[in-house]
């Protein structure tokens, strides 16, 4: 009898934990290893207009050491050839290949508005070699803030490696939980679902609490101040997933315990 309830105990937690690992690892795989998630969130947040206005503030900068007018910075680019830019980083994430920044368009309309400006001032350049060299500073502006100065590629291997086995991972979760539900069902007939759906739902509810008690997400500060608030709105949301997901388990758990009660006071008539 003693052993029976020992490995009643020992499958009910066996059993919270895998079912702790599953919730975690499908929030993960609903949110960031979701390539639709990311892209929609950047839509939301508007990122790509703050991204735009980033890159424009920044190109700024070298107008004055150029000598230029703000003017030939107008139209080099626009907000929805920052979202393909972007994009294309954010997918290669998802695959198994490296991402160009294509600049050339950017490249051409800008030496069009140099030498238009230049033609419009009267203005003689003698050493072009300056002009080429601000050329190529503006597009290394717009390359550094579209692959987050080269974030993009320093960690999509590592990334690719995660997304290719979560799917594994959790058909691996979801075929233990199967089988060690079984066995705890044949072990304890009443009540075999109640405990670990209860023990799981309150480990998420602690890790919701800990990383909100113990991380000052409001105060997070990544690369600028856009990447800031997106890493922000990300990690706000997967809290929000997990302490749901806790709640709802926490809930199931509890409903179980009641039929088991009621069950219990069934037979007892």
């Amino acid at each position: 009898m003693r052993i029976k309830l020992l490995l009643k105990y020992l499958l009910e937690f066996v059993l919270s934990i895998l079912i702790f690992g599953f919730v975690m690892l499908l929030v993960f795989k609903t949110t960031i290893f979701n390539e639709n998630y990311v892209l929609n969130k950047l839509e939301e947040t508007n990122y790509y207009e703050l991204l735009h206005n980033r890159i424009k503030e920044n190109m700024s900068y070298y107008i004055v050491q150029s000598g230029l007018s703000e003017d030939v910075l107008d139209d080099i680019f626009t907000k929805e050839d920052v979202k393909i830019s972007f994009n294309s980083m954010v997918k290669s994430l998802y695959s198994d290949s490296k991402v160009t920044i294509d600049t050339s368009k950017i490249k051409e309309k800008l030496e069009s508005n140099i030498d238009n400006y230049l033609s419009k001032t009267n203005i003689f350049v003698s050493d072009s070699s300056s002009l080429d060299m601000f050329v190529v500073e503006i597009e290394k502006v717009y390359k550094e803030n579209i692959s987050l100065s080269n974030m993009f590629n320093l960690v999509q291997s590592k990334f690719y490696k995660i997304y290719t086995i979560i799917d594994k991972l959790l058909i691996a979760l979801a075929i233990t939980i199967i089988v060690i539900s079984i066995l705890l069902l044949l072990v304890s007939k009443l009540n075999w679902v109640s405990i670990p759906f209860m023990t799981s739902g309150i480990l998420l509810l602690i890790s919701n609490l800990f990383v909100k008690y113990n991380v000052n997400i409001k105060n997070i500060v990544f690369y600028n101040d856009e990447v800031s608030e997106l890493i922000k709105t990300f990690i706000l949301d997967i809290l929000n997933k997990i302490s749901t997901y806790g709640l709802v388990l926490l809930t199931f758990g509890f409903v179980f315990c009641c039929f088991r009660v009621i069950l219990i006071n069934t037979s007892k008539k």
